[in-house]
């Protein structure tokens, strides 16, 4: 008998219940059935239902078998190989056919590996790979035809000679053999399936033959009997009963056969109306007069801003169910990174959930501590090798804290004196880092060996060792499992290069999935829609509900196309559409449904899931009231629904803690960020040097002063250029600005020195000051003295006593506009400095600066030009100089006083350029921009 089931009441508690009630008399009744359930998660929910069904009675349960795991029926003949074996074998084919690195080859493999499980399922002959003629397709795919004598020819011969059979055929041949003992010797027991809805012509075959056998049944989910018989037969690929209509086909049972065990409801009206093929769409006017208000009860839709806002909604929704005592919930989603973002949500608030995807092995902390080695030997630079002794995994035989304490004083150390890192280790990773050095293919066994050796040594704790402390737990145990794996075959495995080891490890960990035994939260689950099959939790939160990501749109085959598919008789993409709407149909009857989206991912606008809108279709036509939602729980946690940024910071520390002492660099971030003077000057906060930093400007501007230094200290006539060059040349060394290596940057210099040795002005100067410090003291109104500190690039002294005071900018040099305005006060100060005799060997009144200039070294075209900031008119520079002389001293009192704060907010749009505080500042929590819309 076939029986019908629909999705409003739970699939296995009804059959769970109707069971028990049926075989009450016999505690034996029962253990005389076998149940066939399509999934392991599904035979695990049976067996649960039929515990909360026994309500404590004692109970002898059916024989539940799932129809993905049936290996142990009947065990002797051919051995099924190993998923990561034949990955292996096949690397290794693609590798003979067309030379790549074994990262390249793994990763291509698996897409093989489907191609051959998905011709067995469809009983495709591999020959019929011959019929794809090279001709009819273009030059690309010809190349792809000629790669497919692989699975034609070679990979048969492969599983011949090792006693080995691919997975899905060994499954499809059990399924036979179980098929012809029923034939030859039908069982005398009771004999279910539960939950199929067909698809695999093997599945099909063996639901054909259990219908046949005499004491048997079969309970399908969601068949639909609201549809028309001219609807049903014109249903296509893409609609959730297409693979419901061909099982019944191959069963030749009509619907009219099929027993329904409950009635339909309004919800179920409305999905089926929802979901009829596009063709049929033009009848939901009429459709719609069947439909009641009831049919979106309990069904709220959630629009939210972003993807982030989407996972704290589900995750405030989750815990809101925690509060009502057995109630379940699940979210059933496609998009993977949005479970991740509410596990992690959940996880704050100390709730572990069961996600059925579980975590691919090279994102948990075994997985990334071997990456960080591998990844630390191929670079072999400091911060790599930073990153590895960071990791929770690396102690070197020493206890967490001690050992964190000495990388960071190593690392402290190596930063403040700009040295290489080199931390004192017990475990001698040289075994491992020389094999990196030549790159010449080794054996992957040596390389593999030498790898898990070093991590365990330098994963061993006080009190434990390596091995102990590595392989533990279910990650511990997958990665243990895998390089046990790994070493047995190493055989299969070409010779590699060191250099593509590390992409291939990772390869190989992210094909292995990680999935936690104990501590998930009983009541809540993350699921995939395939999971979620036959599962019925109080809520269901269906998430991601935006096109490609619920349905998923087909993807291009990596070695099929569409015409392909049709020559080997595979199935067309589309018809993945249908099996996810018939999750959907399946998720959508629970007893109370949220669906959501986000209306942003990643700034980009996204389009709703087409079930989303053609279900607001239909309600909309029926004139019925279903609105959307908008985030709930964030706007509770913010308070209002403006938005109300973050204070710009503005700390107003005592007197004392304020500096007395400032440099003309800090008077000018006074001028345009005031935060930066308090970190650096009361903080007392520096940033710290990077390891294997890039070149920056600041580097060249290094060098070019450096340069320019010594040639006018030892050539002041300033006519030498190959001497400039050649000290140019020390200078780039020194600062690690290799000439070969950076010849643009040298080109440069070269105009830089070319322009800078036809610099001469018309009167020579009788003295000249290169870099050239010196303090000034400023008496302020309460008799308390502050000190400017400066340093001078360059002064030249004339003999009428007059100066020039000259900068020199290898980046952008100020305006007049920002002199003028008084936020580039560099110049103008060191003049004063130079007149008030503050610079060594110097006195008060002996000089007058009658010019300032910028000199810009670009090393463009001309190489360089003279920017001069101020007018040479010897009326008007006094009457600035004491105008920049009493801002300082106005400037300085005012951040004397205790109520003046040292914001983080630009006083202009004058802000320097570069601001090594800016990630202390937060801007992006405070700072809103004027004209955002």
């Amino acid at each position: 008998m076939i029986y019908n089931l629909l999705s409003s009441s739970s699939f296995c508690d009804s059959l769970a219940k109707f069971w028990i009630s049926e075989k009450q008399d016999s505690v034996w009744g029962l253990s005389h059935i076998t149940v066939f359930v399509p999934t392991n998660r599904a035979a695990k929910t049976l067996k649960e239902a039929f515990l909360r069904q026994s309500e404590g009675k004692t109970l002898l349960l059916p024989k539940i078998q799932s129809f993905a795991d049936m290996d142990f029926l009947y065990a002797e003949g051919k051995e099924a190989i190993s998923p990561l074996v034949r990955q292996l074998l096949l690397s290794k084919l693609i590798q003979k056919k067309q030379p790549m690195s074994q990262d390249k080859a793994f990763i291509l493999a698996s897409s093989l590996a489907e191609l051959i499980d998905q011709m067995h399922n469809y009983d495709v002959d591999f020959q019929k790979i011959k019929e794809l003629a090279p001709e009819n397709f273009a030059s690309h795919w010809q190349d792809t035809i000629s790669f497919l004598e692989i699975i034609e020819n070679y990979w048969p011969q492969i599983l011949k000679e090792r006693h080995l059979i691919d997975p899905s055929l060994h499954r499809k041949e059990l399924i036979e053999k179980i098929i012809y003992q029923w034939r030859v010797n039908p069982p005398k027991n009771k004999i279910v399936a539960i939950g199929f809805t067909g698809g695999l012509p093997i599945i099909e075959k063996f639901l054909k033959a259990l219908h046949s056998l005499p004491d048997s049944d079969i309970y399908i989910p969601n068949l639909d009997m609201n549809l028309s018989e001219d609807e049903w037969n014109r249903l296509d690929n893409t609609h959730p009963q297409f693979y419901m209509k061909r099982l019944l086909d191959c069963l030749e049972v009509s619907r009219s056969d099929i027993v329904n065990l409950n009635e339909m409801n309004n919800r179920f009206i409305l999905l089926s109306t929802a979901l009829k093929p596009a063709d049929l769409t033009a009848n939901w006017l009429e459709d719609v007069k069947k439909l009641a208000s009831s049919c979106v009860e309990n069904i709220r839709r959630i629009e939210c801003k972003t993807l982030q806002s989407e996972a704290f909604e589900i995750a405030c929704i989750l815990r809101e169910v925690l509060e009502t005592p057995e109630k379940t919930a699940a979210l059933v989603t496609t998009d993977r990174n949005l479970a991740r973002r509410v596990k992690i949500q959940m996880a704050r608030w100390g709730i572990e959930m069961d996600d059925s995807a579980g975590t691919p092995l090279n994102r948990t902390p075994v997985g990334t501590f071997l990456l960080l080695l591998a990844e630390a030997a191929i670079s072999q630079k400091p911060k790599d090798l930073l990153a590895l002794l960071k990791h929770p995994l690396t102690l070197d035989g020493n206890n967490f804290a001690d050992f964190r304490k000495t990388i960071h004083q190593f690392e402290k150390k190596a930063r403040l004196n700009k040295a290489p890192l080199l931390p004192k280790l017990r475990t001698d990773l040289t075994p491992f880092m020389k094999l990196f050095v030549n790159p010449i293919k080794i054996p992957f066994e040596v390389i593999l060996k030498t790898h898990l050796e070093v991590a365990q040594s330098l994963a061993m704790s006080s009190d434990k060792t390596g091995a102990e402390r590595l392989w533990a737990k279910e990650a511990g145990d997958m990665a243990s499992a895998l390089f046990t794996q790994l070493i047995e075959y190493t055989d299969d495995i070409e010779e590699i290069d060191p250099l593509t080891y590390p992409a291939f490890l990772n390869a190989l960990l992210s094909s292995i999935t990680v999935r936690p035994k104990y501590g998930m939260h009983p009541r809540l689950d993350i699921l995939g829609p395939i999971e979620a099959r036959l599962q019925q939790p109080n809520l269901i939160v269906i998430a991601g509900m935006n096109e490609d990501s619920f349905p998923q749109l087909p993807s291009s085959d990596a070695w099929i196309n569409r015409p392909m598919r049709k020559v080997l008789g595979l199935p067309a993409p589309e018809e993945k559409i249908g099996v996810s709407a018939q999750d959907f149909m399946h998720l959508m009857q629970a007893k109370e449904v949220v669906l959501t989206r986000s209306l942003k991912v990643d700034g980009t606008p996204t389009i709703a899931s087409r079930w989303w809108e053609r279900l607001q279709a239909v309600v909309q036509s029926a004139k019925i009231c279903w609105p959307i939602e908008n985030e709930k729980y964030s706007k509770l946690l913010v308070g209002k629904d403006e938005f109300s940024p973050a204070l710009c910071p503005a700390p107003t520390p005592e007197i004392s803690s304020r500096p007395s002492k400032l440099s003309i660099s800090d008077v000018c971030s006074l001028l345009s960020n005031p935060y930066t003077v308090y970190a650096k000057r009361i903080l007392n906060l520096y940033k710290l040097e990077e390891f294997d930093k890039d070149i920056t400007p600041a580097d060249f501007g290094n060098a070019v002063h450096n340069a320019l230094y010594l040639f006018l200290k030892e050539n002041p006539e300033n006519t030498n250029l190959d001497r400039l060059l050649l000290l140019g040349e020390q200078s780039f060394i020194a600062e690690k600005l290799y000439p070969q290596e950076n010849p643009f940057l040298w080109e440069k210099f070269k105009r830089i020195a070319n322009w800078f040795v036809k610099q001469k002005s018309e009167l020579e100067p009788e003295k000249r000051l290169l870099e050239v410090s010196g303090v000034m003291p400023i008496t302020l109104s309460d008799g308390s003295e502050m000190q400017l500190k400066g340093r001078a690039d360059r002064i030249d002294i004339y003999p009428d006593n007059t100066a020039v005071v000259i900068d020199y900018k290898t980046g952008s040099a100020p305006t007049k506009a920002q002199v003028a305005a008084g936020f580039a006060p560099q110049l103008l100060l060191e003049a004063i400095m130079l007149e008030e005799g503050c610079f060594d060997n110097m006195t008060k009144g002996d000089v007058f600066a009658d010019n300032l200039e910028y000199w810009k070294l670009s090393g463009k075209t001309k190489g360089g030009e003279i920017s001069q900031v101020m007018p040479k008119a010897t009326q008007e520079i006094p009457d600035v100089k004491e105008y920049v002389r009493e801002c300082l001293k106005n400037l300085f009192e005012m951040y004397c006083q205790e109520d003046t704060p040292y914001t983080a907010k630009p006083l202009s749009k004058h802000e320097q350029a570069y601001n090594d505080y800016a990630h202390l500042e937060r801007r992006a929590e405070w700072q809103v921009e004027e004209n955002e819309e």
